[in-house]
């Protein structure tokens, strides 16, 4: 009842005192059915989170996941020189599981996936991911508050627009928008969300972006730098797991430079674009479990490409080689994408090691660790576009016995006792789009995933016997 009168009483704040008041947002829900998601019929119920290489714990053999996805977006225009925008969503991120509240934490992906990931950290049922003013001056325009941002492909910081997306990488500070023709240049300071603010635990971000834009000729490109520091305290610098041996580890002080360019081209027909992200720093204390500070190198590349064969038909490549921590133990190297920056439906779209498993989501996860590889054909014709799409992976960093490993997917480090292949697999997606109306999309897909042997690795001498995953789902978007 108390929630009902609050969003009577903020509507008609809106309605009395703004001289012009919007609403906007999105609904989604998702149903999906995975056979077979452990990729083994052993019984894994016994084994180990934190020590069992690949191997997903668990008994049961198919997973279902039934999931919402909701953010609203209220908008005011106080004058000519002044908007005002927010954002509320609920639950872990942007929504959570239908049938129950379910985890409301972000477990994050690792070390790299918690330094450019930014969904809450606390576990509030409303969030708010953004509340920021817009302020129009002469010489540029001012973002002051909480507010998301985009580059590139969005691979790394990525605002979440789309419908589907359930992150935002979002920042609390102030940015200026200067303009110099086709000339885009943006400075910012913000500090990134953290649970203990007034500790030594915030993290502070200090950049600028320079973009050229031309869309007269379909052009942009264009490079941004930042620097990322972390207090000493920072509780989204820890370890990924706080069940994870020894305890829940601060990683101590870090100082992390990123350089990322991107360019992107459209002609009347094809079109192209790449992004290259690349970090380096020092500063991880404990991020293998010892107590001496390693330093922090990582560059990957991404290509995506398209080409109209007509009015009906598109083929797409996509392409991408993200590095993974490599068994030196002497810089840490692994790049987490963001994960709204989905390549196929299962692989790496879910975590499941969550299906089973409460204390982690199973939407945290990201693309990490791999050189990869995707054709894919669509066909558009009035309300419909059927997608067909062929995707191979291959692991850049693999165990070796007797040598220190990174298990990418949980975010620790651990000794290999015995060598891993490299295989991650193919998978194939078949999914639908249908544009029901302008704002309603109803989608579709079947998907089947041959598992690499990647995926036997269980830190042992004999490796598990894998299954095939096959999957399918529904899901319905609604933007408003």
């Amino acid at each position: 009842m108390k929630y009902s009168i609050a969003i009577l009483v903020l509507a008609t704040a809106f309605n009395t005192f703004a001289t012009s008041a919007n609403f906007k947002g999105s609904l989604g829900f998702e149903t999906t059915r995975i056979q077979k998601y452990r990729k083994t019929d052993a019984n894994t119920a016994n084994a180990a989170l934190f020590s069992s290489g690949e191997t997903i714990p668990g008994s049961i053999k198919d997973a279902g996941i039934q999931t919402y996805i909701f953010r609203l977006n209220p908008e005011i225009i106080v004058n000519d020189h002044v908007s005002v925008f927010s954002e509320l969503s609920s639950g872990h991120a942007r929504g959570g599981n239908i049938g129950g509240q379910g985890n409301l934490n972000n477990q994050g992906t690792g070390f790299g996936g918690k330094f450019y990931q930014s969904a809450p950290s606390s576990s509030d049922i409303i969030h708010l991911n953004q509340a920021y003013m817009d302020i129009y001056a002469d010489i540029a325009t001012f973002k002051v508050g909480r507010f998301s941002k985009h580059w590139g492909l969005g691979a790394v910081i990525n605002n979440g627009k789309k419908a589907g997306d359930r992150f935002v990488s979002r920042y609390d500070g102030i940015e200026g928008n200067f303009n110099i023709g086709k000339l885009y240049i943006t400075p910012y300071w913000a500090k990134i969300d953290t649970s203990i603010h007034h500790l030594q635990g915030s993290i502070r971000d200090i950049g600028v972006s320079v973009l050229y834009d031309d869309p007269n000729n379909d052009m942009k490109g264009g490079l941004l730098w930042s620097m990322r520091k972390a207090g000493s305290r920072s509780n989204a610098m820890t370890l990924a797991n706080t069940t994870a041996a020894p305890t829940n580890t601060i990683l101590s002080e870090s100082s992390i430079r990123m350089f990322n360019l991107f360019y992107k081209k459209d002609w009347k027909k094809f079109g192209f674009g790449i992004e290259v992200p690349f970090m380096d720093g020092d500063g991880a204390k404990n991020i293998y479990g010892s107590n001496t500070n390693q330093g922090i190198k990582s560059i990957s590349y991404l290509g995506e490409a398209h080409y109209d064969i007509n009015s009906n038909f598109s083929l797409y490549l996509n392409g991408g080689h993200i590095t993974g921590d490599s068994n030196d133990n002497t810089e840490f190297s692994a790049m987490y994408l963001n994960p709204n920056y989905n390549i196929a439906e299962i692989m790496f779209n879910y975590n499941l090691f969550a299906v089973e498993n409460d204390a982690l989501n199973v939407h945290d996860t990201a693309v990490t660790n791999a050189t990869y590889a995707k054709l894919a054909l669509h066909y558009k014709r009035s309300q419909w576009t059927w997608k067909l799409g062929l995707l191979w992976a291959q692991a850049n960093e693999t165990a070796t016995a007797g040598l220190q490993a990174w298990q990418h997917d949980l975010g620790y480090g651990y000794t290999a006792a015995a060598n891993q292949d490299s295989e991650l697999g193919y998978e194939a997606d078949l999914s639908f789009d249908y544009q029901w109306n302008p704002n309603l999309v109803l989608t579709g897909f079947l998907s089947y995933y041959a598992v690499g042997d990647y995926y036997a690795f269980n830190n042992t001498a004999s490796p598990l016997a894998l299954e095939d995953i096959i999957a399918g789902g529904m899901k319905l978007n609604l933007n408003f």
